[in-house]
């Protein structure tokens, strides 16, 4: 193998990763404890009620993160859907799991859409690795699914 070829691919590769954490700081998300703004909130809305258990929700803490305005920008369409609430299944979201190092559960997180105010909602399944070993044995998994 050519030396100069070598030290070039070298090159490119360290120039490539450096931009790649660049890039990657400018876009982490800050974390604040602001509540719920007013004009995340579409007009007269609400907050859905949910089948769980009781304790704080998104709705009433507000959320973790600074997240953008929502905007209409010239073709009509909206950056985002609003964020109606989040919570967990089982999580006290203030409290926070009962071990941190070993929990598994259900996130969800109610959005509407700006335009026709249909609702729907994402699941997400949280958990530690040790979280996901426990549910695993529990349930008698082999694999995940």
């Amino acid at each position: 193998m050519d030396p100069i070829k070598l030290l070039i691919f070298a090159g490119v590769f360290v120039l490539l990763l450096l931009l790649g954490r660049i890039v990657s700081i400018h876009s982490e998300s800050q974390i604040s404890q602001t509540p719920l703004t007013p004009e995340d909130q579409p007009p007269g809305a609400v907050a859905a009620p949910s089948a769980r258990s009781p304790g704080a929700t998104g709705a009433e803490i507000g959320f973790p993160i600074v997240i953008p305005p929502v905007t209409r920008n010239q073709q009509g369409q909206f950056n985002r859907p609003y964020f109606l609430n989040y919570y967990f299944e089982k999580t006290d979201l203030v409290a926070g799991p009962p071990d941190p190092e070993c929990f598994c559960d259900e996130f969800h997180l109610l959005a509407q859409n700006p335009e026709d105010e249909h609702l729907w909602e994402y699941q997400y399944t949280v958990a530690t690795p040790s979280g996901l070993q426990q549910l695993m044995k529990k349930e008698g998994f082999s694999t995940l699914y």
